[in-house]
C-alpha cells in the first residue's frame, strides 16, 4: 500500500498556494463555454493545480475514504474527474473500483494517471451516470451530488440510492450556509429513499474558495 505522501508525489501533487496563479489557469476560468471549458480545465493542468492548493485537505479526505471503505469489495464512483481520488483508492484497496465521468477530456487524463499508477486504465470509463443501471456494494468519492451553491442534487441522490445501498462521500458546501440547516437538507433527501444518513467528519477548509468539506455515509 502506498503512503498518501508517496502517490501524492508520484502524481506531482505538491502543496501549493492560491498566489501567483499562472495566467494561463485565469484564462481558463473565464471561458463561457462549458465544453471548451472542461476541455481546457483538463489539458492546461487546472484539475491538478486544484489539487495542489487543497493538499492538506485532500490527504486528510483521501486516507479517511479509504479507512471507510475497507469492508466493501465492489465500489463505484460516478463523477470521478480526472481520476486521482480513484487511482488512489483502486491502487490501496483488496476490492474492485470502477470510475465514471461524463466528461471524455477528465477519462482521458483519468486512464493515462491508472497507467502511470500501474492500474488497468478500463477502470475508469465514460458514460453518463443517469443511464447507467449496474448496481454496486458502495459508492464512494468526491463532490457527486452538489449542485453548485445551492446545495443537495435530489436527482442525484435519488440516482446513486438506486444504484447502491451504501454510499460514501465528500460534498463541499459554499458560503454562509449553516453546517447544521445543510447536513439537515442531506439528511431529509436520504430519508426520501428510507436511507440512513450520518456525517463522519465536517469542517474540513478547502483552500480554493469560501468552502469547506464534510464526509457522510448514507446506508439502507
Amino acid at each position: 500500500m502506498a503512503s498518501i505522501e508517496d502517490y501524492f508525489a508520484r502524481n506531482r501533487i505538491i502543496a501549493k498556494g492560491i498566489y501567483n496563479v499562472p495566467p494561463e489557469f485565469i484564462r481558463v476560468t473565464r471561458i463561457p463555454d462549458d465544453e471548451e471549458y472542461y476541455e481546457e480545465y483538463y489539458r492546461t493542468g487546472l484539475d491538478d493545480f486544484f489539487e495542489c492548493v487543497n493538499f492538506h485537505p485532500n490527504k486528510r479526505l483521501f486516507t479517511l475514504i479509504l479507512s471507510l471503505v475497507e469492508d466493501f469489495q465492489d465500489l463505484f464512483e460516478p463523477c470521478c474527474q480526472s481520476g486521482l481520488f480513484g487511482s488512489y483508492i483502486a491502487g490501496n484497496h483488496d476490492g474492485t473500483y470502477r470510475g465514471m465521468d461524463i466528461n471524455q477530456f477528465a477519462i482521458e487524463k483519468a486512464k493515462q494517471r491508472a497507467i502511470d499508477n500501474e492500474l488497468d486504465p478500463n477502470i475508469f470509463q465514460q458514460g453518463n451516470i443517469f443511464e447507467y443501471e449496474e448496481e454496486h456494494e458502495a459508492i464512494v468519492g468526491r463532490y457527486v451530488i452538489n449542485r453548485k451553491r445551492d446545495g443537495v442534487y435530489p436527482e442525484m441522490v435519488e440516482k446513486v440510492c438506486n444504484i447502491s445501498r451504501n454510499i460514501i462521500l465528500v460534498q463541499t458546501v459554499y458560503g454562509n450556509n449553516s453546517q447544521e440547516q445543510i447536513f439537515e437538507s442531506y439528511k431529509r433527501e436520504f430519508a426520501k429513499h428510507n436511507y440512513s444518513f450520518e456525517v463522519l467528519a465536517k469542517s474540513i477548509k478547502t483552500l480554493t474558495s469560501d468552502s469547506y468539506s464534510f464526509v457522510f455515509k448514507a446506508s439502507k
